[in-house]
């Protein structure tokens, strides 16, 4: 964390150092090196999170200026600037994005629609910050902050779990750093 991105290009035996410190109009250079999560969109392009908010890579790998990005992700400044974790879901078509200070953000890619869970709106228990999402092999999205949740497709909500596996039962702030499925 801190020193930009650095991309293999296979069988070129070339890295690319995606950086802040390079010349403005760089096709490599990005506006915040402390990059906190990277995903690999369906269309070939890339999204990477910032403490500055997001960067996204045309397919060629240049970084897409503002004005681009924002056209091809009208969503993209609804986010909080600060992005722990990057997941995409639904057979690529959402987006889910962790943030230190928002929640967490679904975006529908089809239709450019944000549902932000924090909170604010009673989401999220205790705070906004979400280090860690996950799709599980039955297509569920379980969300990592203070508890784990599990999203609820059909009520638009998050169900918050405890660490014996009991819903909606969480007295105690369990930091949930990562998760994975056996």
């Amino acid at each position: 964390l801190g020193s930009g991105v650095d991309v293999i290009i296979p069988g070129e035996k070339v890295i690319l150092h995606y950086t802040v410190h390079r010349e403005e109009n760089d096709p490599y250079r990005i506006k915040d090196d402390y990059v906190t999560a990277l995903e690999f969109l369906k269309n070939g392009e890339v999204v990477l999170g910032t403490r500055s908010g997001l960067v996204f890579l045309n397919k060629d790998g240049t970084v897409m200026k503002d004005d681009e990005a924002l056209r091809a992700f009208p969503w993209k400044d609804r986010i909080d600037p600060y992005v722990k974790t990057i997941k995409s879901a639904n057979q690529g078509n959402q987006l889910w994005l962790g943030t230190e200070t928002n929640g967490v953000a679904a975006v529908d890619l089809q239709v450019n629609e944000v549902k932000i869970y924090s909170v604010a709106n009673g989401n999220l228990l205790f705070n906004n910050n979400v280090p860690a999402l996950f799709e599980d092999s039955k297509k569920n999205i379980w969300v990592g902050g203070e508890a784990i949740y599990l999203h609820n497709k059909s009520g638009q909500s998050l169900i918050p779990y405890n660490e014996f596996g009991i819903p909606n039962y969480v007295e105690t702030k369990n930091p949930i750093m990562s998760i994975f499925e056996d």
